[in-house]
């Protein structure tokens, strides 16, 4: 009587990790992002929506308490313009200056009717673009990193590589809550970068002022062209040169080294690679980045943005 083996059941020997709570992921991204972007890239789940909404709402956050502190400044400098008028003795033409801030002019001319400031304009500008530009730029960071990949040889999902390049906004997290705390005790909104060392002081000449009738308004044209050029926005390179200053700060080497991380353990790749990736993204994103604030502009004039005006 001869018997027969039964076969045994194939069992997976690789045990499953244990899950991971968003502290433990937090930490995780900040002291051992390789271990981490490798447990996210197979078992992230829906986790990746915490830094993403958190982002978002710091940014608001943090849009509600600089605007005043921006406000207060704005007040100031013009107050400064004011003392350099002369307003007591009526300023250039004899007339009394006082200052509209905010949007007017009539979408880029300079006129000599107060215009009404949009709130929808002023909404969209100081909360819509900074949200606009997180989740754009979120977006987008997946997008350029899921095709470098692609190109380079790695073959990574477009979940997980969403999921990587959500967790590797920890480090703006980082500058975002640091930034309130400072607003906050110090009452002024820090510097990006490098922009402060090099941010150019505005001042006022005669050649900006343009010259009214007797006792009529004060037109101060702040930006290219003088009073008689009408208001132009920034060039393409004036941006470039300004994200880029603002870029080179402590957090945004530490995105990027998460990033090159990330994509190094998300699509499989060598070091160099990911490497190599990222620093394609960085600079594509530059260029790209450029692009909100120019439209930001033309949006303005549509919506009756323009120059700033002095009037009677």
């Amino acid at each position: 009587m001869t018997t027969t083996d039964s076969p045994l059941p194939i069992v997976d020997s690789a045990p499953t990790p244990p899950c991971r709570n968003l502290l433990q992921l937090l930490i995780g991204i900040a002291i051992k992002p390789r271990d981490t972007f490798a447990y996210l890239r197979d078992h992230g789940g829906w986790a990746w929506l915490a830094p993403l909404a958190l982002i978002v709402i710091l940014t608001l956050l943090s849009r509600a308490i600089a605007i005043p502190i921006e406000r207060a400044q704005m007040e100031a400098a013009m107050q400064q313009i004011q003392e350099q008028l002369k307003p007591g003795t009526g300023g250039p033409g004899g007339g009394d200056a006082t200052f509209f801030v905010g949007p007017g002019g009539g979408g880029g001319g300079f006129g000599n009717a107060e215009v009404q400031p949009n709130p929808f304009a002023d909404f969209m500008f100081a909360y819509g673009l900074p949200v606009t530009t997180v989740i754009g730029g979120w977006v987008l960071c997946a997008a350029l990193l899921i095709g470098f990949a692609w190109v380079m040889g790695g073959r990574p999902s477009v979940g997980a590589m969403l999921r990587m390049s959500a967790w590797a906004l920890v480090p703006n997290i980082a500058r975002l809550v640091i930034a309130i705390a400072i607003m906050l005790v110090a009452r002024r909104v820090p510097a990006e970068g490098l922009s402060r060392a090099f941010e150019p002081t505005a001042s006022i000449t005669t050649d900006d002022i343009a010259a009214p009738t007797a006792g009529g308004p004060v037109t101060i044209a702040i930006g290219p062209g003088g009073p008689t050029g009408g208001f132009t926005g920034p060039s393409f390179g004036d941006l470039f040169v300004g994200n880029l200053l603002r870029s080179l700060d402590v957090y945004n080497l530490w995105g990027l080294i998460l990033l090159a991380v990330g994509v190094a353990v998300t699509a499989r790749l060598s070091w160099i690679k990911g490497l190599l990736a990222t620093a394609l993204y960085a600079a594509l994103a530059l260029c790209l980045a450029t692009f909100p604030t120019l439209i930001s502009f033309a949006v303005g004039g549509l919506l009756g943005g323009g120059p700033m005006m002095v009037g009677p």
